[in-house]
């Protein structure tokens, strides 16, 4: 019933799918339970009990927001909608007070509507994709959330004062292979004590030495390293025993950063981008576990699939 789509190169899956007659008897069968509905449009009328509604390729003819009353989702827990164009119908946000899973791909607008911070028991919110500039600063309010999606958007800075989101497990700012990165205020990173993916983050002194608060981190991507950024955030990841995936992008060229480089045990997945010294990747060379090694831009005089390999 389940066919392997795709795998890494490892081996391991990474994506899957089900048969096409297996999906339609799963739809009619969910849409029968009321587990879940699938909305063509914004205008469709939305059936009672659901507490699960899918949105895809919505259109908006400027004649209407919505056919939902207030009573017909005040029961919504998830709702997730892709593919939205620029003349979507605007949401009252204000009337999914039960909603914990919120999905916004290709957002089409420059900015979150402030009622977001309402939605006191959301715990995922994903906005990738979308043309968002700046999140509001009622986002503090979610002290539930455990997953922020941001990625591919034009969102460069995350709001002050988040150190309520002690909840957060994924914090996805940007590919691990993107050159931007999205910036964060000192002192915040060492709120998420729960961290477990942290993706597209700019590398600063202080966030370095934040790092070392985060033991449980499991994906690491981050951006704009310099050599002096080095001795702290290596020490940092020699503390997360339960790493599996780091990345760093960013120069660490200059020789006048000597030092030990950690041993990490468990990584599987390690991603340089920028140039390096040559000890660096002597380093690379007795990471035993290491699975997956991505180098671009770096100017290496020695070849990484040495001997030692």
């Amino acid at each position: 019933m389940i066919q392997v789509v795709k795998r890494n190169i490892d081996g391991r899956v990474k994506t899957c799918r089900i048969l096409r007659r297996m999906r339609k008897f799963a739809l009619r069968r969910s849409e029968g339970d009321h587990f879940t509905v699938i909305l063509p449009s914004l205008k469709c009328a939305f059936p009672e009990r659901c507490h699960r509604a899918f949105l895809r390729g919505a259109s908006y003819d400027g004649t209407s927001t919505s056919k939902f009353s207030r009573k017909d989702i005040s029961g919504l827990y998830s709702f997730l909608a892709l593919e939205l164009n620029q003349h979507q119908a605007p949401l009252n946000l204000n009337d999914f007070r039960l909603l914990c899973v919120l999905e916004l791909q290709g957002f089409c607008h420059e900015l979150l509507p402030d009622a977001i911070g309402d939605l006191s028991l959301l715990r995922y919110l994903g906005l990738r994709s979308g043309k968002i500039k700046k999140l509001p600063a009622s986002l503090k309010k979610l002290k539930r959330l455990q997953t922020l999606d941001i990625r591919d958007t034009f969102i460069r800075d995350l709001p002050d004062d988040l150190e309520g989101w002690q909840k957060l497990r994924h914090l996805l700012l940007e590919g691990s292979f993107a050159d931007k990165v999205v910036n964060l205020r000192d002192g915040i990173i060492e709120a998420f004590i729960d961290l477990q993916t942290l993706a597209g983050l700019k590398m600063t002194e202080a966030i370095a030495k934040g790092l070392i608060n985060l033991r449980g981190i499991r994906k690491l991507s981050i951006g704009a390293v310099q050599g002096l950024h080095l001795l702290p955030l290596f020490k940092a990841v020699e503390r997360m025993e339960f790493l599996r995936s780091f990345t760093m992008k960013g120069s660490f060229e200059d020789e006048s950063y000597k030092f030990p480089f950690p041993q990490l045990y468990s990584l599987e997945k390690l991603c340089i981008g920028g140039p390096m010294m040559n000890n660096l990747l002597d380093w690379v060379g007795k990471l035993h576990r290491v699975k997956s090694l991505y180098l671009w831009d770096s100017k290496l005089t020695k070849d990484p699939l040495s001997s030692q390999w």
